[in-house]
């Protein structure tokens, strides 16, 4: 029989550099780096907000839906949205 401490095997972490260089300090970044970043950011938040128009064809589609449930089956269907406020849960 084997005593099972005579086979473990210990890990040790070593300093990974190259990792390290991929994941720099965010105050060792410059104003000027960082600016293609955040256009991209600011690219992807303006197609994923909500807008004027995007909230009015939402409200179209739930107001179609409320109104094809009401007269295919007879019920009444509010929009409720606990987790997502501009997400209707019908």
């Amino acid at each position: 029989m084997v005593d099972i401490h005579e086979c473990a095997v210990v890990l040790v972490q070593e300093p990974d550099h190259a990792a390290a260089a991929a994941n720099p300090d965010p105050s060792s970044i410059s104003a000027h780096a960082w600016r293609p970043f955040e256009d991209a950011a600011a690219a992807v938040v303006g197609r994923i907000q909500p807008s004027v128009s995007s909230e009015d064809r939402r409200a179209a589609v739930v107001h179609y839906v409320q109104r094809l449930i009401r007269c295919s089956v007879g019920c009444e269907v509010t929009s409720y949205s606990l987790l997502f406020p501009h997400a209707p849960i019908l």
